[in-house]
């Protein structure tokens, strides 16, 4: 059995061509031309713990962002071992939002001003299930999330 843990990974596109996969997802630099509207990803599936049949179905899932990020990351999961696109469900409570009231919210002018900021921002969740599939949807709004990693 692989490591069992693991970080959704997101495909990095520049305009129209894929440029690979990274950990982080950031706004505005996936695309070369400047937008002000909400930008929406879903990282790659990756094996959860129902995949190798293990006995709890424990996962713990830690999402990192930039303290001035703002939108939501969503976690997904499926128990098709081969799933189509409406095999896909949201975890309860598997849905993180960050707004400028959220704890931990600094805004991106007072970082620049103030380099004593903390680097990232974390929030966790434990859940239990036999899902075969995780993956991350992630909308930016301002920021980045600089990684979505769990253990199983």
């Amino acid at each position: 059995m692989p490591s069992l843990s693991k970080s959704f990974k997101f495909i990095v596109e520049t305009g129209i061509t894929s440029t690979g996969t990274s950990a982080a997802v950031a706004f505005p630099i996936w695309y070369s031309v400047q937008t002000t509207s909400t930008q929406s990803t879903t990282s790659m599936p990756t094996e959860g713990a129902g995949y190798y049949g293990t006995t709890n179905g424990l996962h713990s899932l830690v999402v990192s962002t930039t303290p001035s990020f703002l939108g939501t990351a969503t976690i997904q999961a499926t128990l098709a071992t081969t799933p189509a696109e409406t095999d896909w469900f949201d975890l309860v409570d598997g849905k993180f939002e960050y707004t400028e009231s959220s704890p931990g919210y600094v805004p991106s002018l007072l970082l620049d001003m103030n380099p004593q900021q903390p680097d990232i921002r974390t929030d966790h969740l434990n859940f239990t299930g036999q899902f075969t599939w995780l993956r991350a949807r992630v909308e930016v709004d301002q920021g980045a999330v600089t990684s979505i990693n769990y253990n199983y």
